[in-house]
């Protein structure tokens, strides 16, 4: 009896073999294309909601900083958001004057100023009492300023500016010609009045040196609730450059 051999795969089952592998093949390749357009669209996406996010972040920012100024210009009691000179400068508008005499040498003065868009005028009034009583001079300017930038003083915790005043005339008016005041400011050769006013532009006059040799003052500024304030006067009234700027506060002004 003839032995039959079983050494051969049956052609059924070689085609079903093949048919299985092109499936998991395609089954692969779509999985893999299917991965990569969900990744671009994801990347898509993502920059799309990342440029969305920055755009709303962006305009709240903005209202936000604009309500804050509009709320600061209606409110001079708010205190200033760090250095924002264009907000301190409107605030500024309008005259200002000493909330008390401040003692400089042997004598007190008052001083008024005037902010009005990037001019300033001012009367410093010299007195020999604390009540300011006595009226000895007085001193008056204008010109221009300029803010320059925020500064520190470890003592304030309110932003402080540097400011710079530029001289464009100044006049002397002498009100009491005594000859203690005529000695203790040097006013022995400058021909002086009672009343009437001595220009300082071009030459000075004892103590008061003359716009063009005193041209500019280098001071600090800073204003809170309502309040301005000027740096701490120096007894010879030298504040003719920026190492010369006052390092605290100590003239308080309000606004009239």
């Amino acid at each position: 009896m003839k032995k039959i051999s079983h050494n051969f795969i049956a052609p059924q089952e070689v085609h079903y073999k093949v048919k299985f592998g092109y499936w998991i093949a395609s089954s692969l390749s779509g999985f893999v294309a299917g991965a990569v357009v969900v990744a671009i669209v994801g990347i898509v996406y993502y920059n799309y909601e990342a440029q969305v996010f920055d755009q709303v972040l962006s305009n709240y920012v903005t209202v936000q900083d604009d309500s804050l100024n509009y709320m600061m210009q209606k409110n001079s009691s708010l205190r200033l958001v760090s250095g924002d000179i264009k907000t301190l400068d409107n605030q500024l508008l309008g005259s200002w004057s000493s909330t008390a005499p401040e003692k400089v040498g042997n004598y007190f003065i008052n001083k008024k100023i005037t902010f009005n868009n990037g001019s300033w005028s001012s009367q410093t009034d010299y007195y020999r009492d604390m009540a300011a009583r006595n009226l000895v001079l007085s001193v008056l300017g204008n010109g221009t300023y300029e803010i320059e930038k925020i500064t520190k003083l470890s003592n304030v915790a309110d932003p402080v500016y540097n400011i710079m005043f530029r001289y464009d005339k100044k006049t002397l008016v002498l009100q009491d010609n005594s000859s203690t005041v005529i000695s203790r400011f040097g006013l022995k050769g400058c021909k002086l009045e009672v009343g009437l006013p001595k220009d300082l532009s071009t030459a000075g006059c004892g103590l008061f040196s003359s716009v063009k040799e005193y041209g500019y003052e280098y001071n600090i500024i800073a204003l809170s609730k309502g309040v301005m304030e000027l740096g701490t006067q120096p007894a010879d009234n030298n504040l003719l450059t920026d190492a010369l700027r006052p390092t605290d506060l100590g003239q308080a002004f309000s606004k009239q």
